[in-house]
């Protein structure tokens, strides 16, 4: 027998928080159970949307699932309390109105942007994501950077003029000649939401009455995706508390370098370009560094084992690659200390490196590989126990 569709208080109520139901179904299992009520407040997860959260007598909703128009509310619950939630019975539901509240201010933000770059440039919504952590909509074309700054300015005057919102289910004759954006096509009643001189879109969510309550429309990231763009952007308290964020980390910046905020960036670029050069000095002496202590050495039959933790991944190699031309046995180099273990280049140029990189991987677990004239890795273990291997 098939359920009969969950009442969505939601559609009507968004602005609610607390409500009663009844029990249609209760299914407990391994310290959760599931509830099936005759109506609810709770948002579940779909449209690209997280579900709310809040309590059902008093207990947490860990998730909610909707299959068929039937809503399915998870509560983290134990055997003693479970044993009360029968069918039948009369229940109080609680949402958390920041998170609701926080969905109904972005999901409207992103209609107001995907209406815009629908009349504007001629895409499509193909995708959309909303979670307590991130807010992306996936657009069919790619848009300059000029475009994205017009976008957001213009939504942005969406914002400012505050115009209506609404949702409803329009009969089906007037639906018929209606046009509204849709992902997919939908059996059944078809809940459209208008945003006044905008945008009209079938949506399923809670939004805001008018759309000065979405506050701000923060453009964060846009980069291209499957040959359209992937916005992530953010609003409300959201995009407030990025801007916050984004001026502490600006302060700490110009604190930090005594400087303005518009010299920042020549600032940094100028402590780049000195970095880089330092870089290179550095890198020009440690190459003649290592190439003295290859002029130095004698030529031996012997291993030739050298620990210091200087020398970067190019001068370890023209170390290397120097020591085998003045021993008949092995040549190499171990850099780091005893605590973060040694970054290694072997090589040989009568012998076979790979031998020393197995007999360091089976008594150290060291990790790398190479060919026979040279392998490089790191290992584990301390310098005695490596030279006392070695040897």
């Amino acid at each position: 027998m098939e359920r009969m569709q969950t009442i969505r208080l939601y559609d009507e109520r968004p602005y609610d928080t607390d409500f009663q139901a009844r029990i249609i179904s209760a299914e407990a299992e391994n310290g959760t159970i599931s509830l099936i009520l005759d109506q609810t407040l709770f948002f579940p997860e779909e449209g690209g949307q997280n579900p709310d959260s809040g309590t059902i007598e008093g207990l947490s909703v860990t998730d909610v699932q909707i299959k068929n128009g039937v809503i399915t509310h998870k509560l983290a619950c134990t055997e003693e309390a479970a044993a009360k939630l029968t069918p039948g019975r009369t229940v109080s539901g609680s949402i958390e109105w920041a998170g609701r509240f926080s969905n109904m201010q972005n999901h409207t933000g992103e209609h107001i942007l995907s209406g815009i770059l629908y009349k504007k440039y001629g895409y499509n919504n193909v995708g959309f994501h909303l979670s307590p952590q991130i807010v992306t909509l996936d657009t069919s074309g790619p848009l300059t950077e000029e475009q994205v700054r017009d976008l957001e300015r213009a939504a942005n005057q969406a914002v400012w003029e505050n115009v209506a919102v609404t949702a409803e289910y329009p009969p089906e004759e007037l639906l018929a000649d209606m046009f509204y954006r849709s992902k997919t096509e939908i059996d059944g009643p078809v809940r459209v939401v208008t945003i006044e001189g905008y945008d009209a879109c079938a949506c399923c969510a809670p939004h805001v009455r008018r759309t000065g309550e979405v506050g701000l429309i923060l453009i964060l990231k846009h980069e291209n995706y499957k040959g359209g763009t992937r916005f992530t952007f953010a609003c409300g308290n959201r995009a407030l508390e990025q801007v916050q964020k984004d001026r502490r980390i600006l302060k700490s910046l110009t604190d930090t370098l005594t400087t303005s905020a518009e010299d920042l960036p020549a600032n940094i670029n100028g402590i780049m370009a000195e970095s880089e050069a330092r870089k290179q000095r550095g890198d020009r002496l440690m190459k003649r560094q290592a190439e003295m202590l290859i002029g130095q050495q004698p030529e031996t039959e012997e291993d030739i084992w050298i620990f210091d933790p200087e020398y970067d991944v190019q001068a370890r190699r023209i170390l290397v690659n120097g020591l085998v031309k003045k021993t008949a046995g092995y040549a190499g180099i171990f850099c780091g200390d005893d605590e973060h273990g040694y970054d290694f280049v072997i090589g040989s140029e009568k012998k076979d490196a790979r031998e020393q990189s197995t007999m360091l991987r089976e008594k150290f677990g060291a990790r790398g590989g190479g060919s026979p004239k040279m392998v490089q890795g790191h290992v584990n273990a301390g310098r005695k126990e490596l030279e006392e291997s070695l040897s």
